[in-house]
């Protein structure tokens, strides 16, 4: 009888000691399968920081426990949201920071963007940068840190930080940047306007609002200014400390564009700083003719060496309509 008991306690210690080492075998995966990914993203939105001249974001382990506990909770109560509520299962706090705090990152300012059915890749970053409200906070040499969780459907991106140390102007695309984006494509997958540019403002200081003065975009070869629709916090919520520039049609291909803004920062207090930006950027090459309808017609060479230094310009869209435009 003592040595069936012996037995089976025996059985059941090693069938423990398999269970156990087959879970943490799952939770170590799991964790190099996010830590992977977190990686890759880190590098990824490094690469665009690095362009706007701040410094590259790093992986911070408290941040992320703030992050893992919170695809937790949406993943067990089937909710999207960003707010948690109090005495529900897995609530940590209400808002990202309170969440971040109670893992114990020790930094103050904290944002969150989260997912549902999104493609885990790199195009959920692009989009991020695509969209100039989103830019603002993901280009902010505020932010140190950036994890990212996901459990099933649902994912969470956090930036943690603080506030700078020295005020500094943050503008996108930045200083002689190469190879930006014609065309503003939206997250609804729309191509209605040029490539957006932001300029934002980060201070020691609080800021109230920021004022437009004056601003100017330039085709510098070909010396045309180009129409723009200015968005600021007057007139826009989602915005606080920038302006974005949004050219109302699609940018040219192999242009350098001029960019002059100026612009009136106000702090509390009703104390305010005027801020002048000046710069270039250029837009992606052309492979081909830029006008489709050239492709293959006898005049395509000419068009296309006549586009590329400013002469013409597509007629309508991307069409030129060569045999209403030219005659041999």
């Amino acid at each position: 009888m003592k040595k069936n008991r012996k037995t089976t306690m025996v059985v059941l210690f090693l069938g423990f000691i398999l269970y156990w080492n087959m879970f943490f075998s799952i939770q170590v995966f799991a964790q190099e399968q996010v830590s992977k990914e977190a990686t890759f993203f880190l590098t990824h939105i490094n690469q665009y920081r690095t362009k706007t001249g701040i410094p590259p974001l790093e992986w911070n382990e408290n941040l992320y426990r703030g992050a893992e506990n919170h695809v937790t909770y949406m993943q067990y109560h089937k909710v999207f949201q960003q707010q948690q509520q109090k005495y529900k299962q897995y609530f940590t706090g209400a808002y990202p920071w309170n969440r971040a705090a109670y893992f114990r990152y020790k930094h103050p300012m904290v944002v969150e963007f989260i997912g549902k059915d999104k493609e885990i890749s790199i195009k959920r970053l692009d989009s991020f940068i695509e969209n100039p409200y989103d830019r603002i906070f993901w280009l902010s040499p505020e932010y140190m840190h950036m994890v990212f969780a996901y459990k099933n459907e649902y994912s969470s991106f956090l930036l943690g930080g603080e506030k700078v140390k020295e005020d500094q102007v943050v503008v996108y695309p930045g200083e002689q940047q190469k190879e930006v984006p014609t065309l503003w494509v939206d997250e609804k997958g729309q191509k209605s306007n040029g490539y957006p540019i932001t300029l934002a403002y980060y201070s020691t200081k609080t800021i109230e609002t920021v004022e437009v003065i004056q601003v100017q975009m330039k085709d510098q070869l070909t010396g045309r200014f180009i129409d723009t629709r200015i968005e600021a916090p007057k007139t826009n919520p989602y915005l606080v400390n920038g302006i974005v520039i949004i050219p109302t049609s699609e940018l040219q291909h192999d242009r350098t564009y001029q960019v002059q803004a100026m612009v009136k920062v106000v702090f509390n207090r009703q104390d305010f700083k005027v801020i002048k930006k000046n710069w270039i950027f250029s837009t992606i090459p052309v492979n081909d003719s830029k006008m489709k309808d050239t492709i293959g017609h006898w005049s395509e060479e000419i068009v296309h060496n006549f586009y590329k230094k400013g002469i013409v310009e597509p007629r309508q869209n991307t069409f030129f309509y060569p045999d209403q435009s030219i005659s041999r």
